[in-house]
């Protein structure tokens, strides 16, 4: 058996805590160095007034991938949380049409598609389907 220790009595030694962690660096990333295509991808997934309102005006990158026809394949003009009183939505629609340079494929109207839009779009693509739901 091994020899036992003798206790100190009085205060009691004062534990030193363990060294703290070196600090680690929180690493950023660049959103500039993902592959164009990845960013289309993601911007595309916008709804035309945040690409119009706020993307493309992140950095001229962004802007040039904005003006991307490939981004403009589906224009949703949906209202989630956004007050649209502000904007011209006409104006809106109509230049995410042209942005699209004929590749529009679906385009989601919340807000009082007019009759002007529906023929401004139909003037531009002699293919393009228009379904109007029921409100």
């Amino acid at each position: 058996m091994g020899k036992k220790t003798p206790r100190s009595k009085g205060k009691p030694k004062s534990r030193t805590p363990p060294p703290a962690p070196p600090e680690t660096e929180t690493e950023t990333r660049n959103w500039l160095d993902l592959p164009r295509d990845v960013t289309v991808s993601i911007l595309s997934r916008l709804r035309a007034i945040d690409v119009l309102e706020s993307a493309q005006k992140v950095c001229m990158v962004w802007r040039n991938i904005c003006k991307d026809p490939l981004i403009w394949r589906t224009v949703d003009m949906s209202n989630g949380d956004c007050d649209f009183g502000a904007y011209d939505l006409d104006k809106m629609r109509r230049h995410a049409v042209d942005r699209s340079c004929g590749n529009l494929v679906d385009i989601n109207n919340e807000h009082n598609c007019t009759d002007d839009l529906l023929k401004y779009i139909t003037d531009r693509y002699f293919f393009f389907r228009i379904c109007i739901s029921p409100t």
